[in-house]
């Protein structure tokens, strides 16, 4: 049972990454956080008029929301910027609802000029951590399922589609063309004039192919069968042969199955590297 809860508070989870995603998350946080206190009143708001009701909980709702936009833009950068987990999810949701529980005790200080004693200030962190974690990490979940089920629905389309069989490598300045398998396509690497392409034959053994061309080119004509991935400026690999993604000092590296070559990503497709890392997990058995 402990080993199974560890292995639990070790699955990777997705926090938002896109400007935009973190705005909508906080706002809808804060949303939740103003019906909560509307329509629950917990401790002793119920003694408030409906009009002063209403005015706390945007209030508070509104700290929220600013709150959340500080640790989405300031501080996640900084503390949970790769390899995030449940466990690490827990202490990033308890730290920012400490955070707002304190900035909303000192807006009561300063602005309604109340005097909290000890046992006030304990049942308001307390109410605070207690109700706003279960917003956090309900939220969170919904994010990862979303993007889960983006991941799966991408995967379905891409089968319900004719996916080619051959895909076929035209040269420049010349009439030669290579045709491969598209799911016998290992990865693609760039050298200079010329790109080398890794593929497995019928016995499936790796050979490889050397055209004159570039990587812009490969990728325009990969594209159709939505199976690759340019995780590098000099890389582009089959993601159904991706066999690992380990992060590094500078962002991530991979493996392909069948060969040896570590790969490297670029900073750019840190965020993707991440995604595939996350709903690969998801949906082990």
């Amino acid at each position: 049972m402990k080993n199974r809860i560890k292995s639990l508070l070790r699955q990777p989870v997705l926090l938002p990454q896109k400007p935009k995603v973190k705005i909508v998350f906080s706002l809808t946080c804060g949303l939740l956080v103003f019906l909560f206190l509307t329509i629950f009143k917990p401790t002793n708001l119920h003694t408030l008029t409906f009009p002063e009701l209403l005015l706390l909980a945007f209030i508070n709702g509104a700290i929220s929301v600013v709150v959340l936009i500080f640790v989405f833009f300031i501080l996640q950068p900084v503390l949970f910027k790769d390899k995030n987990n449940y466990y690490r999810l827990i202490i990033w949701s308890l730290s920012t609802l400490f955070l707002i529980a304190h900035v909303i005790l000192l807006s009561n200080i300063f602005i309604h000029e109340e005097i909290y004693r000890w046992v006030d200030y304990f049942v308001l962190v307390l109410s605070t951590v207690s109700t706003g974690t279960v917003i956090m990490i309900m939220m969170v979940s919904v994010y990862n399922f979303h993007i889960l089920r983006k991941h799966i629905n991408s995967d379905l389309l891409a089968i319900s589609k004719d996916i080619p069989q051959i895909v076929t490598i035209n040269a420049q300045n010349s009439k030669k063309s290579l045709k491969l398998k598209a799911d016998s396509l290992l990865y693609i690497e760039s050298f200079e004039n010329y790109v080398k392409l890794y593929s497995l034959d019928d016995s499936g053994q790796v050979k490889s192919f050397m055209i004159r061309s570039t990587m812009k080119n490969i990728e325009n004509t990969l594209k159709k069968t939505t199976l690759f991935w340019r995780c590098h400026r000099c890389f582009i690999v089959n993601t159904r042969f991706i066999e690992e993604i380990t992060p590094v000092k500078q962002g991530f590296q991979l493996r392909v199955q069948k060969v040896k070559e570590i790969i490297p990503v670029s900073r750019s497709q840190n965020q993707s590297a991440r995604n595939y890392t996350a709903m690969s997990s998801s949906i082990q058995p």
